[in-house]
């Protein structure tokens, strides 16, 4: 049986997330506080122009997953190539989506996320969970976070995401994508030392969460 999401409040651009009642870690901030993710050494311009692309490119392939806006619509033309690479990906593999930018938790682990796709390929049994980037590369920390996306899943009683293939779909700004597939056994172990990590430093008020 499908179990609700308690009390669950975010805003994903921020990744404010609550369980009942209190703020809990997300997993992007989990592997920052940790330490796994370390953009210090990134111009704050070069990032804030990262993050605005990302997201609206984001914006873009969700709307057109939800078939709320046409391909060729005036409102996603700056993001025209992250979207149209994400349609080639989806009819390359025959992806079918059953989750779209939805909001999970983990409750015995104390943290929650945005996912970004979950799902199966056409004649594939084994379904996908899958993360959207606009970024150069694909970094080491992706198959962490997918891991706790997928942790989560599991958690919120969807047993078919333990042998969800987790991967990453690089979009290119040319309309071509990378796909990378973490298969690492160790990632979610991983994750969840970051998330103990990140709930210790949190705990002795070593950092705060905004």
């Amino acid at each position: 049986m499908i179990t609700s999401v308690p009390e669950l409040g975010y805003e994903r651009d921020v990744s404010q997330y609550t369980v009942q009642g209190q703020r809990v870690v997300s997993v992007t901030e989990a592997l920052q506080i940790a330490g796994v993710i370390n953009l210090s050494g990134i111009p704050v311009d070069f990032l804030d122009e990262a993050a605005k692309r990302g997201k609206a490119a984001h914006r873009g392939t969700m709307r057109l997953d939800l078939g709320q806006i046409e391909l060729e619509a005036d409102e996603i033309k700056s993001v025209r190539g992250y979207c149209d690479a994400w349609l080639k990906f989806k009819a390359a593999v025959g992806f079918e989506c059953l989750m779209i930018e939805t909001a999970v938790v983990s409750t015995p682990y104390r943290f929650a996320g945005t996912l970004d796709r979950f799902g199966y390929c056409i004649g594939h049994a084994v379904p996908y969970l899958i993360d959207l980037k606009c970024t150069a590369s694909i970094a080491p920390w992706v198959g962490l976070q997918l891991a706790g996306y997928k942790r989560a899943l599991i958690d919120m009683g969807w047993p078919l995401a333990a042998a969800a293939k987790r991967i990453a779909v690089r979009l290119l700004p040319d309309g071509r994508f990378v796909q990378h597939t973490f298969t690492s056994h160790s990632d979610e172990a991983d994750f969840l030392a970051c998330v103990r990590i990140a709930t210790w430093r949190l705990n002795h008020k070593e950092v705060c969460l905004p």
